[in-house]
């Protein structure tokens, strides 16, 4: 039998980002007075950028980025995802990001 993720993925990958324990930091007691409360995880997703665009795991063009905690909700959610990216590349060309605006204003302090 084949393994119904094996329909979208040829292969997954554990990508290890060996960040230093100084810079491996997540405190989100510390938001509000400490812009590199969050950098252990924006230093993980740099690493896997670098990991896929410099070619260790083949030559892609591109990438979807979902994180652990998050859930699907909606069946056949892959498909549309792929049909979004499409239609945003045949309107617009190339996108690094793809995706809605952020709408809060968590961040505003640091503008």
């Amino acid at each position: 039998n084949e393994i119904s993720w094996s329909k979208c993925f040829r292969n997954i990958f554990a990508i290890e980002a060996d960040i230093l324990a100084d810079d491996d930091l997540y405190l989100p007691n510390q938001a509000r007075r400490n812009m590199m409360w969050v950098n252990g995880p924006n230093r993980q997703f740099s690493a896997a950028v670098r990991s896929v665009t410099g070619g260790d795991f083949g030559k892609y063009d591109a990438m979807f980025l979902m994180e652990g905690d998050c859930v699907p909700v909606k069946e056949y959610w892959m498909d549309s995802l792929r049909k979004e990216a499409e239609r945003s590349f045949l309107e617009h060309g190339p996108f690094a990001i793809l995706g809605s605006k952020y709408n809060g204003d968590s961040w505003d302090k640091f503008r």
